[in-house]
């Protein structure tokens, strides 16, 4: 299949996804992701002020040893602190929104388990009885290939970094960048209807790369999604999981029929 059917299944299925949560009452869905939202922000905001405030310490004593109440030079220590403490959360802020995306899979990861499932279901009009073993290995497995995609993704962030100084690459760093960000969070969810079908990951891997540009349509709708203040991390997630496995099932009965 070349790319233009295949971006254009993609987001036929986005649109689709929508249609077909209010279709069957699925809306609900949405409310879960909003109370990881919450847990999301207070720990969020805990790690946050936890470590700037040990590693702010730990600078000013390895800066200034010596004690210096009462002096100007304290005060110019106290300025500095807190220009230090802003500075790190700024910057575990920043990496905390560029990975929020696979923090909400991973936790998310029962959620779209379940109703990746309940979607196929629906879609065949075939029910199986509900296993409590399978579903944790649809969890296990969702997670597993979430921090697989992460770590890969990591790796290639960093080596990327290595071609933003020269002048005539860094142009095409970003966009890449962006492609692969995308492709992963595709591959995440599109990964739980591999699971059901008992594929390993490296047969997921193998149709992924088939479909690549399907993937990357997913991602990339899915992170525009994410966008949205609030609202984004519960809409994300479950329209997500829709349209990823009913873009599957498509697929599937396009190359059995």
């Amino acid at each position: 299949m070349g790319i233009i059917p295949q971006l254009g299944i993609g987001f036929k299925n986005h649109a689709k996804a929508f249609e077909f949560i209010f279709k069957h009452n699925l809306w609900y869905y949405f409310f879960l992701p909003a109370f990881l939202t919450i847990i999301l922000f207070v720990l969020g905001y805990w790690g946050i002020q936890s470590v700037s405030r040990s590693l702010t310490e730990y600078l000013v004593t390895q800066l200034f040893p010596e004690s210096s109440e009462g002096s100007i030079l304290q005060t110019i220590i106290d300025i500095l602190a807190i220009f230090i403490s802003l500075l790190i959360k700024f910057l575990l802020g920043l990496i905390l929104y560029n990975y929020l995306k696979y923090i909400v899979l991973i936790f998310c990861s029962p959620i779209l388990a379940h109703l990746s499932e309940k979607t196929e279901a629906l879609v065949t009009g075939i029910s199986t009885p509900f296993s409590f073993t399978q579903f944790l290995k649809d969890i296990s497995r969702g997670i597993l290939v979430v921090f697989r995609n992460f770590i890969i993704e990591t790796g290639i962030f960093v080596a990327s970094l290595l071609f933003v100084w020269i002048p005539i690459l860094k142009w095409f760093v970003f966009p890449i960048q962006w492609g692969f960000n995308w492709y992963f969070i595709g591959y995440s969810l599109f990964d739980y209807s591999y699971e059901r079908r008992g594929w390993p990951i490296s047969k997921g891997t193998i149709f992924t790369q088939r479909h690549k540009s399907l993937a990357i349509v997913h991602g990339f709708v899915f992170s525009q999604i994410m966008k949205v203040p609030f609202v984004g991390i519960c809409i994300a997630p479950i329209v997500g999981i829709v349209a990823a496995t009913l873009c599957f099932l498509e697929l599937e009965k396009t190359t059995t029929s």
